[in-house]
């Protein structure tokens, strides 16, 4: 649950105590999902079905006139939409950390993809669909997408050539922070890669000698990582190193 929080928090999430309450009945076994979903629903009428293909235009992703992603809550408010994500996305995630999603078993970047459809198929449509749009942020442009799946099956072969078994605190620190470095330039979703990024960290991680624990990153230093990790051109490499110390203290020795 600790792990779920902490993805949601680095994305700006603040969770209330009932929000809280429900993540901790889901990791005693209880089905909450269902229950959630129905009471974030909005009373909006434009909802698509999970496999409806994305329009076509300049802002597919959008609602008609509005900066609002279209969602299959019914939302046309981004802060409620924003809230109804989290939860949703972190009851998620707490069923990938107690092995009990399907994506586990995937590979590499088959991995990442299956993770974000299953992780976002509450929220959106084209969850686990690459992005077909060009993306920025604060004047940074990420890989034109075009050429995120060259740079996905870069990332995949890189994945699995990885010595994560004998990697050491110092290497694996690296290895992390190659591969979120990465995976953040690419950008391959129109939402969710922080969170999806992070929850395959874990899944790698487990082949090493080490646990990831995010608790303890402050957002400030993951958002001041991000952008200083970033090429300074488009089509350029992103570098791991902003990311090394973060990771570093975020691995702990795993016990037995």
């Amino acid at each position: 649950m600790d792990q779920a929080v902490a993805a949601e928090q680095l994305e700006g999430w603040h969770p209330t105590r009932d929000e809280l309450l429900l993540l901790a009945a889901e990791c005693r076994g209880e089905e909450v999902l269902d229950g959630v979903r129905t009471a974030v629903r909005g009373d909006g009428k434009i909802r698509e079905s999970r496999w409806a293909a994305l329009r076509p235009g300049r802002a597919p992703y959008l609602l008609p006139g509005s900066r609002v992603l279209r969602n299959e809550l019914g939302l046309h408010d981004a802060a409620a939409l924003h809230r109804a994500e989290s939860i949703l996305t972190a009851i998620r995630l707490v069923r990938c950390h107690t092995d009990r999603a399907d994506p586990l078993v995937e590979d590499g970047i088959h991995r990442l993809i299956a993770l974000h459809r299953y992780v976002f198929q509450d929220v959106y449509s084209w969850a686990g669909q690459v992005r077909t749009v060009d993306l920025s942020k604060n004047g940074h442009s990420f890989t034109r997408a075009s050429a995120v799946w060259d740079v996905l099956i870069s990332i995949h072969d890189a994945l699995l050539a990885a010595p994560w078994e004998s990697a050491d605190l110092g290497e694996s620190a690296y290895l992390l922070a190659r591969t979120y470095a990465e995976l953040n330039q690419a950008h391959p979703f129109r939402e969710g890669n922080g969170r999806t990024g992070t929850m395959l960290l874990h899944l790698l991680v487990r082949q090493t000698a080490f646990d990831l624990d995010l608790t303890g990153v402050d957002r400030a230093d993951w958002i001041q990582a991000s952008r200083d990790s970033a090429p300074f051109r488009q089509a350029g490499a992103p570098s791991p190193r902003p990311f090394i110390p973060i990771f570093r203290r975020a691995l702990v020795p795993r016990e037995g």
